[in-house]
C-alpha cells in the first residue's frame, strides 16, 4: 500500500484526482497515506482541492489529512485552500463545487498564504459566501501596499489610479462598488485603522470615488465613514489591529484578559450583521451553480 510511482504518487494520490474512485471504502484503506506528499509537493488533499474532488476532500479531511501543509514552488507557497481559491479566481470548475462543509473547522485560513490577495480577489469577484466564510474562519482585517497588488494579478481587473498607498477590505468593496460586503464588513466591525476617519487611506479613497463619480459608495461614506467612531468601537479596531494578522491570532486572543463575548468578536466569530446575498454575485451565472458553488467553498475553508 505505500507504493508510489515515478511521480511520486501514492494510490491516494491517483484516486482523488477521479471523483468516481472515491469511495470511502476504498479511500480508508489508504487511510496512512494522507499526508504524503509527491515529488510535485502535493499532497492527496492539494490534489482533491485541484480537481475540485469535495467528496475526497471530506473523506480525507475525516482521515486526518492536514489542510495546512504548505506546498514551496518557485518561491512561492501554496496549500489546499490557496489552490482552491486559484481555481476559484481563473472561474474554473465552480458547478463542481459542492457539499463540502468540512473544512471550515479545520482552520486552514490560518495558514493561508498572501492570505489578503486572496481575501482581496474574492471580494473583486463578489463571492460574497466566500468572504463571509473567511471572516468568520480565521481572516483578520488587513491592509496591503498597492503596489504589491499591482504586481500581481489577483486583481487585475482594478484600476490603480489614485488609490491609496495601502489597500483595505473596506475600501476595495468601494472601490469596486460592493456596497453588499462593504455593508457587512462595517457593521462587523471588519475595520483596519485605515477606514479611520481623518486617515490618509481615507482621503485617497474619497478622491478615487470622486473622480469616478461612484456615487453609491460615496454616500456609504457620507453615512458610514464621515463621523468619528464610537468610542468602543474605536477601541475595538485599535485592539484588533494590535493583535496583527492570521498566523497565531487566535492564540494572541485568547491570552487577553477579555471577556469571551469580546474574544470571539475579535475573531470575528459573531456576526453583528448578515451578509446580504440578494442580487447575488455579478460574476455568476446560473442560480444553481451558484448554489452548488456556495455549499463547495466553504470546504477549503
Amino acid at each position: 500500500m505505500e507504493a508510489v510511482d515515478n511521480n511520486g504518487d501514492s494510490a491516494l494520490h491517483i484516486m482523488v484526482t477521479n471523483s468516481d474512485e472515491a469511495q470511502e471504502e476504498t479511500l480508508r484503506l489508504f487511510a496512512s497515506q494522507c499526508n504524503k506528499i509527491n515529488k510535485h509537493g502535493m499532497t492527496p488533499l492539494m490534489l482533491a482541492a485541484e480537481y475540485c474532488n469535495t467528496k475526497a476532500a471530506r473523506i480525507l479531511l475525516g482521515l486526518g489529512a492536514d489542510p495546512n501543509i504548505i506546498k514551496y514552488k518557485f518561491g512561492e507557497s501554496h496549500t489546499a485552500l490557496s489552490i482552491m481559491l486559484e481555481t476559484i479566481n481563473r472561474g474554473h470548475k465552480r458547478s463542481k463545487l459542492a457539499d463540502a462543509e468540512e473544512l471550515t473547522t479545520h482552520k486552514s485560513v490560518t495558514s493561508l498564504p498572501r492570505c489578503c490577495l486572496y481575501f482581496f480577489s474574492m471580494i473583486r469577484r463578489d463571492e460574497r459566501h466566500v468572504v463571509q466564510l473567511m471572516v468568520t474562519h480565521g481572516m483578520a482585517p488587513l491592509c496591503e501596499n498597492t503596489g504589491t497588488i499591482k504586481r500581481t494579478n489577483y486583481l487585475s481587473s482594478v484600476t490603480f489610479d489614485r488609490l491609496p498607498s495601502k489597500l483595505f477590505p473596506l475600501g476595495l468593496a468601494l472601490v469596486l462598488n460592493m456596497l453588499e460586503i462593504a455593508q457587512y464588513l462595517s457593521e462587523n466591525w471588519f475595520l483596519t485603522p485605515a477606514d479611520l476617519v481623518g486617515s490618509l487611506e481615507l482621503r485617497h479613497l474619497r478622491n478615487k470615488l470622486e473622480t469616478e463619480s461612484q456615487a453609491d459608495s460615496l454616500r456609504f461614506m457620507d453615512e458610514n465613514l464621515s463621523q468619528p467612531m464610537p468610542l468602543l468601537k474605536l477601541r475595538f479596531v485599535a485592539v484588533s489591529a494590535q493583535l496583527g494578522g492570521v498566523a497565531g491570532r487566535e492564540e494572541r486572543v485568547s491570552q487577553t484578559p477579555l471577556p469571551n463575548i469580546l474574544k470571539d468578536m475579535l475573531l470575528f466569530r459573531r456576526e453583528n450583521f448578515p451578509m446580504d446575498f440578494t442580487d447575488r454575485g455579478r460574476f455568476s451565472s446560473l442560480d444553481d451553480e451558484v448554489d452548488e458553488f456556495e455549499k463547495g467553498i466553504a470546504f477549503v475553508l
